[in-house]
């Protein structure tokens, strides 16, 4: 039996290598969990193929904007080395040291900034109805919890393609939050690139939502390429 998507082989010959290309990997879940946000409430069942995809996306598009460096300081892992490990585990491939320099000089994250309003605080919030979200900052834990006060149903994460304009690439883009038609970016000053935004905010406009950006408890709108400030946000009267 797999011990990752359950299915059952006959022949002892394909045990240590099930097709789903899993099983190998199976002593690097709990740090994928920890760090990548893979889901384990399927493991040992087809459905933990589609959740290993979606980590392996979500690490992706992390690794696409980060350094191993700076990613494992991200993640809140002391050890880029075994970040780098994790990656692999994942297939994804590592750059060179000298493009991985260069992405952390560019956006000058070689170092987590001190102010505690902008620190990673990352952890598990269940909802009323039994649903989990896993959230990865203080300012996304306060926007859930205002979500579950008021009773209003959302969606975390959904992957949604689009083009980097930096990169000259497609890449996948994860929202914050999916409220109906609305997506919510949540960035502090630290973390928000404009120009990679307007490149998401262009993609969801195309598949039909109406994309907003909390910046430090801000609200904004793009508008003619340009973030405005909302003067009123109120999402109820918005669903």
């Amino acid at each position: 039996m797999c011990k990752a998507c359950g299915k059952y082989h006959q022949s002892a010959s394909v045990r240590k290598a099930c097709g789903c290309g899993l099983s190998n990997n199976f002593v690097s879940f709990k740090n994928l969990h920890k760090y990548f946000n893979l889901n384990l409430d399927n493991i040992g069942t087809k459905k933990f193929i589609e959740d290993y995809a979606e980590c392996v996306a979500y690490a992706q598009n992390l690794y696409d904007s980060n350094s191993t460096v700076s990613l494992a300081k991200l993640i809140g892992n002391n050890d880029a080395g075994n970040t780098a490990k994790m990656l692999k585990y994942l297939g994804i491939k590592l750059e060179k040291l000298s493009e991985s320099q260069t992405k952390s000089y560019i956006q000058d994250r070689k170092k987590l900034p001190e102010s505690p309003n902008t620190s990673y605080k990352q952890g598990w919030f269940e909802s009323k109805t039994g649903n989990r979200y896993f959230y990865r900052s203080s300012y996304e834990l306060r926007f859930i919890e205002f979500l579950e006060e008021n009773s209003i149903c959302f969606e975390m994460e959904n992957p949604y393609k689009y083009f980097d304009s930096q990169q000259n690439k497609d890449r996948c883009a994860l929202p914050d939050f999916i409220v109906g038609n609305i997506i919510i970016e949540i960035k502090s000053n630290y973390t928000f690139d404009s120009v990679n935004m307007k490149d998401k905010f262009l993609a969801y406009i195309e598949q039909g939502f109406r994309p907003m950006l909390q910046l430090e408890f801000k609200y904004y709108e793009m508008v003619h390429l340009e973030f405005v400030l909302m003067e009123d946000f109120d999402i109820l009267s918005m669903l």
